[in-house]
């Protein structure tokens, strides 16, 4: 998986493709949530050779592709980080996506141990001090893209009704994200 540029895309192994947009400072959540699911939906219309594509969504809900207006079974995620958005999508299966900046979360033993679950603290609590940060949000984005790809909003942590297949990233230096399938 290479590092992508801004409104790049990169095809995956999985007929997953990946897209990214920075943003410059300041710029708004709306503005983002714009300049990603343009290039989302112009990556699926050059890639899939389709037009009049869209994504509907409502608040609380995961975002839905549209074709000409109708729904359809290309599975979108999106993530949304301070400096920059990701989407990804798949041609006919769910997908969960989520990117975190690696930073140290002074509270990650409560965040684990409510949210992730005890397996992931195990996991976490054999790692030493600098590699912290970088576990942890692997462990976060891993849960949380796989919760999207079932269609699950994050919750405190109860066991998945299935397991998810799950693909590290490095989509830009200083950043980890997972993608999910199911």
């Amino acid at each position: 998986m290479g590092r992508l540029s801004s409104g790049a895309s990169g095809r995956m192994s999985d007929q997953v493709t990946l897209v990214t947009v920075a943003h410059a400072p300041g710029t708004t959540r709306a503005s983002a949530r714009l300049a990603i699911r343009t290039v989302l939906c112009q990556s699926i219309m050059d890639i899939l050779g389709v037009a009049n594509v869209s994504v509907a969504s409502l608040p609380g809900m995961a975002p839905c592709l549209l074709v000409g207006g109708k729904a359809t079974a290309i599975g979108i995620a999106i993530s949304h980080t301070d400096a920059f958005s990701f989407a990804a999508w798949h041609p006919y299966a769910p997908v969960g996506l989520d990117v975190m900046q690696v930073v140290d979360v002074p509270e990650w033993r409560a965040l684990t141990r409510d949210y992730l679950g005890p397996q992931a603290l195990k996991r976490l609590d054999a790692v030493a001090g600098p590699d912290l940060a970088s576990a942890f949000a692997r462990e976060w984005t891993a849960r949380e893209a796989c919760l999207k790809a079932l269609g699950l909003g994050i919750a405190e942590w109860t066991a998945l009704p299935t397991e998810c297949m799950l693909r590290q990233l490095s989509p830009r230096p200083g950043y980890v994200g997972t993608i999910a399938s199911v």
